[in-house]
């Protein structure tokens, strides 16, 4: 055992060669970042999926109305005046929402924490919310199924690998494989996943805007099948938008122009 110049009591060898062999070397990765990117892929995407059945089902199940009108008067003066005309419109809400509407009216000194949970819940309920999680979460979902694809074509060498930096010369059998993935299509297949998540919301919001643009207010008086058709197209939309968008481009061609042109 040796002592050190400033008079501390040394460590014995035995102890710091044992520390100098549990410590990681340079480079290596720790944690999550030994899981191979295709492995990783997957299970941030079946998360995604667990995740997505989660907000889906509370879309179904729950009322967002209750959680609604805890933050919003205009809301709750607009459940109050149903309530009033209950012999005129058959749209009645439930006794007990209106038993809480009013008791949130002529209270104004609602508890910090119940604002708060209930605006948690209506951010998760309430159907245009509800969808563009939905629409992230697809994205997500088809980011990270691109990625993986993108990554067993790699380990199968059917794409060129970009960390080689020029791509070789494939042999004459391996050129037509090689060539059906375009530049774009590979560009998009190699991305983050949440950068697919992030297009497929944008995507959403022009979805939104034209939905509302083309029919008013589409979530007046939403029934449970209407919800469940907007949910299958949007999420379908989001999950392609999000694994190749150069899929949906495709799509889009084969819909017919006005005048017959080709696309």
């Amino acid at each position: 055992m040796s002592r050190p110049d400033d008079g501390r009591k040394a460590k014995p060898a035995s102890t710091l060669q044992h520390r100098l062999q549990r410590a990681p070397m340079a480079g290596e990765r720790k944690g999550l970042g030994k899981v191979d990117f295709r492995k990783r892929a997957m299970l941030t995407g079946t998360i995604g999926l667990l995740v997505w059945i989660v907000i889906f089902g509370m879309g179904c199940l729950v009322d967002s109305t209750p959680y609604r009108i805890v933050n919003d008067p205009t809301f709750r003066r607009q459940i109050l005046l149903k309530a009033d005309k209950s012999g005129q419109d058959s749209e009645i809400p439930d006794a007990q929402i209106i038993r809480r509407a009013k008791e949130l009216d002529s209270d104004r000194n609602v508890h910090l924490w119940t604002r708060m949970y209930s605006f948690g819940l209506a951010l998760l309920t309430f159907t245009p919310i509800n969808l563009g999680i939905l629409c992230f979460l697809s994205g997500l979902m088809g980011g990270c199924s691109s990625q993986a694809t993108y990554r067993r074509l790699l380990h199968d060498k059917k794409v060129p690998d970009p960390a080689d930096g020029t791509a070789t010369q494939a042999s004459s059998s391996e050129q037509p494989t090689k060539t059906q993935w375009s530049e774009n299509r590979l560009f998009y297949m190699s991305e983050q996943p949440i950068t697919a998540a992030m297009r497929s919301f944008v995507v959403y919001l022009f979805l939104l805007a034209g939905i509302y643009l083309a029919a008013g207010d589409p979530f007046k008086d939403l029934n449970a099948s209407q919800y469940l058709r907007m949910v299958g197209f949007v999420s379908s939309i989001a999950f392609a938008v999000g694994y190749d968008p150069t899929r949906f481009t495709e799509l889009l061609n084969y819909i017919p122009k006005p005048g017959g042109a080709k696309p």
